[in-house]
This record gives C-alpha cells, structure tokens and sequence, in this order.
C-alpha cells in the first residue's frame, strides 16, 4: 500500500490532475450553490415586491377616502 502511496505521488501531473478534476468539482458545485441562493433571495424580493404593491393600493384607496371625506367636510362646515 505504501508502494502504491509512493508510485501516486511520484507522479505529480497524476496529482496535479486528480487535484484539478476535484477543484472543477468544487468550482462546479459552488457555482451551482451560489446559483440557487441567489434564486431563492429573487422569490424573497418578488414576494415582498408583491406585498408592498398590496400595501400601496391599500394605502391610496384611504389615501382617496379620505379626500372624499375633507371634501365633505369643506363643503359643510367652509375653510375654518
């Protein structure tokens, strides 16, 4: 086994190689990783886009009832 051991890294382009394909590897699945984190924070973002687009027409619709409201209360009572 050692002889095996030895006969592997004597021959260091066979290291260097083997080393290569695992950082290809590495690199690869990284990438991939990366990838999918950056997708899962683009359906966060798109959800809370959403949100805030209910919010928004919820606030604009009291935002109008209430100038029908000051309207109201302008035509009764005048500018005080």
């Amino acid at each position: 086994m050692y002889e095996d051991v030895y006969k592997l890294c004597a021959d260091t382009g066979g290291v260097m190689s083997m080393f290569s394909v695992e950082l290809y590897e590495l690199d690869r699945n990284t990438m991939k990783l990366m990838v999918d984190e950056m997708q899962d924070e683009i359906d966060d973002l798109k959800e809370n886009v959403d949100t805030l687009k209910e919010s928004n027409d919820n606030l604009q619709k009291t935002n109008d009832e209430l100038l029908v409201e000051l309207k109201a209360y302008k035509e009764k009572f005048g500018n005080l």
